[in-house]
């Protein structure tokens, strides 16, 4: 069985969940054109954070980081504090990737702490951050990891619950009021990234 979404998956689903087709449609052909997975590897698409990553790093392991930073500019480093170090570096260099630097910069970062990473990288085909697995309906971010590379419609579902938990953002789809709906679902600096303009004109394409 396939582990792609169909229209039909993504019509009934949408529906279900009191949304137009086409308006969820249109979100997740903003957020990845419409696909859960990479081309090439066939890995989930992610998208790391390096902001939150930071946010949920336990201090523990803040505090290792920056002692590492220390012994390398006082060339006292052990092998391990300069191999944290440069993973370190790695996950904070990190932007708008292509998947193979993203994957680089997760890399760096699981090595870091599994856990952190998972929670501060965005999956699959509605990119919904790991931190928010709960509001997608599972108990930890690695069941949710593991269901959204079982199927895009696991994904799909996910994303549903994610905004129905909110009851301004479930409003504001349902009324097509992108900028709202940007603002729930892709932060307050959605304006930056013209997220509202660009689910607005995906909507509009899929008449």
């Amino acid at each position: 069985m396939s582990n792609k979404l169909t229209s039909q998956q993504l019509a009934t689903a949408a529906a279900a969940a009191g949304f137009e087709p086409r308006a969820v449609r249109a979100v997740i052909q903003v957020e990845t054109g419409g696909r859960g997975y990479d081309k090439i590897t066939g890995f989930l698409l992610i998208q790391f954070e390096p902001s939150w990553f930071r946010r949920k790093l336990p201090t523990a392991t803040a505090q290792a980081i920056a002692a590492a930073a220390t012994a390398v500019a006082r060339h006292t480093a052990t092998p391990a504090q300069a191999a944290l170090l440069q993973d370190w570096v790695t996950t904070q260099a990190n932007g708008v990737e292509g998947q193979v630097n993203e994957r680089l910069a997760f890399d760096a970062a699981r090595r870091i702490d599994p856990h952190a990473a998972d929670l501060a990288t965005s999956w699959g085909l509605p990119q919904m951050m790991g931190f928010n697995h709960a509001a997608g309906g599972f108990a930890t971010v690695e069941a949710m990891i593991e269901a959204f590379r079982q199927a895009e419609a696991n994904q799909l579902a996910a994303m549903l619950r994610f905004i129905k938990a909110t009851p301004r953002m479930a409003s504001a789809l349902r009324k097509r009021d992108w900028g709202v709906f940007a603002y729930y679902y892709n932060g307050a600096g959605y304006k930056a990234f013209k997220y509202d303009k660009r689910l607005a004109q995906a909507y509009a394409s899929l008449a």
